[in-house]
């Protein structure tokens, strides 16, 4: 029960709990509205190409070719950045587990990156 006040301290100090329920409703109605708009686009014409195909298709012939080359380098940051960071947030609860259980344990950066190797071999 103190999980659930302690990560809805913000909805519940500022809306309490008809606030949280009633801000999901329209979230929840708001998404719908989105996903049905862009299930229409994607039933124009449906691709396997991604982000890059879709900016080059309803973007100005002028700016196509550029924007698609960018939304292209993008998604592949993305997904680096998003492989690393799921070893790198595990290694580091683990030195936070660490920390919590040692108190007299002083998390050094390079220990830090140590874990994060290992969970990337792990």
């Amino acid at each position: 029960m103190v999980t659930f006040y302690f990560s809805n301290y913000q909805g519940l100090e500022n809306g309490g709990l008809a606030g949280m329920f009633w801000s999901y409703i329209w979230t929840f109605i708001g998404f719908g509205f989105i996903i049905a708009s862009l299930s229409e686009r994607a039933s124009i014409a449906p691709t396997d190409g991604g982000q890059y195909h879709w900016v080059s298709e309803f973007c100005s012939p002028r700016y196509q070719k550029f924007l698609s080359y960018i939304t292209g380098w993008m998604s592949v940051l993305e997904l680096q950045s998003g492989t690393a960071s799921g070893p790198f947030l595990t290694g580091t609860i683990i030195q936070g587990l660490i920390s919590v259980r040692n108190p007299d344990y002083d998390p050094k950066g390079w220990q830090g990156t140590l874990l994060l190797f290992l969970m990337v071999l792990v």
